[in-house]
């Protein structure tokens, strides 16, 4: 994983809301860390996906109860077709960070951005390892981090 940039990172975060801060730095267990923050097992519900011979690209909301707590949009470019893992990411049922931990597969993260509107606050950032290159977006409610 490359190294956070401490002081950049809350100079992009100032004003985001408190609980919502430090998730800006978790990457590929943010299903975990949501469902710690939240009291209760957080899923992920696949609202919309599309896959052709080396991507997927899929629409997800993260789900607490009967909250979606985030939601996010992966663009998974990949030579994974060798690997288990393409069935399991088909079939949408885990989050990627899990699906990696899953079959083992050792990667990195980048975080590209993270910035904040009126309602809600987002963050984009790429995950690479070997065979597979994801860029995510993921879009937080505020109100629900206050």
């Amino acid at each position: 994983m490359e190294p956070l940039n401490i002081p950049q990172l809350l100079a992009q975060t100032e004003g985001f809301p408190p609980r919502l801060r430090p998730l800006m730095a978790v990457f590929g267990t943010l299903q975990g860390a949501l469902s710690l923050l939240f009291g209760e097992e957080v899923w992920v519900r696949v609202v919309k996906q599309e896959a052709t011979d080396r991507t997927v690209e899929r629409e997800v909301e993260l789900v607490a109860g009967d909250r979606v707590v985030a939601t996010a949009s992966s663009r998974i470019r990949c030579t994974i077709a060798q690997h288990a893992s393409l069935s399991d990411i088909l079939e949408g049922k885990m989050g990627i960070g899990q699906l990696l931990a899953k079959h083992g597969i050792n990667y990195q993260t980048r975080l590209l951005g993270c910035s904040q509107g009126e309602d809600v606050c987002w963050r984009t950032y790429k995950v690479e390892g070997p065979g597979v290159a994801i860029t995510i977006a993921e879009t937080f409610p505020k109100a629900l981090y206050e």
